[in-house]
């Protein structure tokens, strides 16, 4: 998926909650969290689906289910993306580093 569909679907998601009566506060982010975890951004992992990332909360959708680690900038998010493995990126400087909760 390119950026420009990424953007595209991120656009219509956020005018259909304005439509349906407005957005809350901190809404935006956790709605581009679960658009860009759609869009997959074409991860290569035998673990990771999928992964996304808003203000300083990362989304990883892996196998067995979805995490939410708080406190990760935008630029270990960049590095993570940019990993030559993002499973070893993710298990040498993300797990153990970062509060998580399993959302699903």
């Amino acid at each position: 998926m390119t950026n420009d569909q990424e953007n595209r679907i991120l656009k219509k998601a956020i005018d259909e909650a304005e439509e349906r009566g407005g957005l809350e506060a901190g809404a935006p982010e956790k709605l581009e969290i679960e658009m860009l975890e759609l869009a997959a951004l074409n991860i290569k992992s035998s673990n990771i689906i999928a992964v996304g990332h808003a203000e300083t909360t990362l989304r990883i959708q892996f196998k067995n289910g979805i995490y939410e680690y708080d406190g990760v900038s935008k630029e270990v998010f960049d590095q993570f993306l940019a990993a030559e493995s993002i499973g070893k990126y993710f298990h040498r400087n993300i797990r153990g580093n970062f509060p998580y909760e399993k959302i699903k």
